[in-house]
């Protein structure tokens, strides 16, 4: 079916797409200008690499004592007093990551990257499903998936409701949007009758984005759709560092800002944000830029307090960011060390608070080497959308625990040598409603840009490839304002399959019922 593919990438104009197109404008003027990056995360990080190569002064501030705000690491002790690092969760790092992708390969960074082998998702009756054969090329691919036992022709033929699943292949950065927004994914699934198999695909992803389900916005479900299945040939097998967070980037990454002359200031929070004399006081400090790249809560705080900054639209937009519902992981070092075929990472059906299992010992080198030393194994447990109410960290670490034992029978009544759990609230709310009031990358200050997974993108992009794109396109608004010659951008297509196609299949499928 050659041909087919090569229709399908024709009918997306290909899979890579140019987001802007740099001019001849100079590199750098030579004119000194000063930036402070409010935040150290992906995006800030991004940012701050991306000015400090065209030669501006950068201020890192980061109320942490480490960088890498979702993806950051840092050191805990362990018994015999061993150190490991740890992160705020197990990351994947997809081949349609464009812009990621290529800021990671200026420092080579992705030279420790491995395949995952396989993607799995595992039911509470024992079933599993595997997608390590599902094929690449959008569309066909959907069609792939009736080999994993997600779905059938026969439930197709019996619920004409399931035709409303085409909206996947339609979508559009603005009728998706307009019309699904204001839906929840409970909502949208319960008004095609989703079956069980195919319920709990969708709800893997609606949770993976840090959301329940009768939170979170089927058009943020369908762009997450079109993103990582619907508009690129890269699979969803992705690949993820060998090494520790802090050995695998943010070493390096130090060492590029120490290298481009960043100041770089952990455990320096900011509290206020002042206009002055063309240019931005920050906690009193004088700069002549200012990107806010702190995660949606702490900027929305930022900005509360600084009455100064910014027009009536601007503060609104701002003051509708939100965080998502908590999330917890879990870090366990075990006396057991699971014996499976299953590949490093899987999802798990969610019962009360387990959604993912990450086998540490199978996925980054010192953990290995920890386990083989011990005989043990490293475990992490996820809980991506934590239940209201249940807010105590004993609770938590106790459900989570229970629940991997349903999982694994083998594991139950292990040691725990040692174990570290983090209860967050920093995650961008993708719910309902939210995006219509999202602001983008240009604050419509000259000279504050916005940077982080929460911005609003003219291009689908999400989690990791968000930040890193928002933290190079607020770079872009400075260099352009400063009259310099803008970084390239990537998206993946922007719509659709069918985005522009009208069939007798639109006129067929109904709302959702709310």
């Amino acid at each position: 079916m050659e041909w087919m593919r090569r229709w399908v990438e024709r009918r997306l104009g290909g899979y890579r797409h140019p987001v802007n197109s740099p001019g001849a404008e100079p590199e750098r003027d030579g004119t000194p200008r000063t930036v402070v990056v409010v935040g150290g995360g992906l995006a800030g990080v991004t940012a701050a690499v991306t000015l400090g190569r065209r030669g501006w002064k950068v201020i890192l501030k980061e109320k942490h004592p480490y960088l890498g705000g979702k993806v950051g690491a840092w050191p805990v002790a362990l018994p015999a007093g061993e150190i490991a690092w740890v992160e705020h969760g197990y990351h994947a790092f997809f081949p349609h990551y464009h812009n990621l992708n290529r800021f990671l390969d200026s420092l080579d960074l992705r030279r420790s990257f491995r395949s995952i082998g396989d993607y799995a998702i595992l039911a509470l009756d024992g079933r599993r499903f595997s997608f390590r054969d599902v094929d690449k090329t959008p569309g066909w691919n959907l069609l792939s998936l009736a080999g994993t036992g997600v779905w059938n022709l026969g439930q197709v033929l019996a619920n004409p409701r399931l035709v409303g699943l085409l909206a996947m292949l339609r979508y559009d950065p603005v009728k998706t949007f307009v019309r699904f927004d204001d839906v929840s994914y409970e909502a949208w699934a319960r008004s095609l009758g989703l079956p069980a198999s195919m319920r709990l695909m969708f709800n893997s992803f609606s949770r993976a984005f840090f959301a329940s389900p009768d939170r979170m916005s089927t058009a943020e479900l369908l762009k997450s759709f079109h993103s990582f299945f619907l508009s690129q040939d890269g699979g969803l097998i992705y690949d993820s560092p060998a090494d520790d967070y802090e050995t695998a980037f943010w070493r390096p990454l130090r060492a590029e800002l120490d290298r481009l002359g960043a100041q770089i200031r952990l455990g320096e929070p900011v509290s206020r944000v002042e206009p002055r004399d063309g240019g931005y006081l920050v906690d009193g400090e004088p700069c002549d830029a200012v990107v806010l790249a702190a995660d949606a809560g702490a900027v929305r705080r930022l900005v509360e307090n600084s009455p100064g900054l910014g027009s009536l639209p601007f503060r609104n937009q701002v003051g509708s960011l939100k965080a998502s519902q908590g999330y917890a992981v879990l870090r366990l070092w075990t006396d057991r060390r699971l014996d499976t075929d299953l590949p490093g990472f899987v999802i798990t059906e969610h019962r009360k608070v387990l959604d993912s299992v990450s086998f540490y010992h199978d996925l980054e080198e010192p953990s290995r080497a920890w386990a083989d030393r011990t005989g043990g194994g490293v475990y992490e447990l996820h809980c991506y959308a934590l239940p209201d109410g249940l807010t105590d960290p004993g609770e938590i670490r106790d459900a989570l625990v229970e629940e991997l034992g349903g999982y694994f029978p083998s594991l139950r009544g292990m040691s725990v040598i040692h174990e570290h759990l983090q209860v967050n609230h920093d995650f961008t709310a993708l719910h309902t409603g939210m995006s219509r009031h999202r602001p983008g990358t240009d604050s419509g200050l000259p000279g504050l840009v916005l940077a982080g997974d929460w911005v609003k993108l003219p291009f689908p992009a999400m989690l990791m490839e968000a930040a890193a794109s928002s933290g190079i396109a607020a770079a872009n608004t400075l260099l352009r304002q400063a009259g310099l010659r803008e970084e390239p951008l990537v998206s993946v297509p922007p719509r659709g399959l069918l985005a522009r196609r009208k069939s007798f299949l639109q006129g067929s499928c109904p709302p959702p019922a709310p």
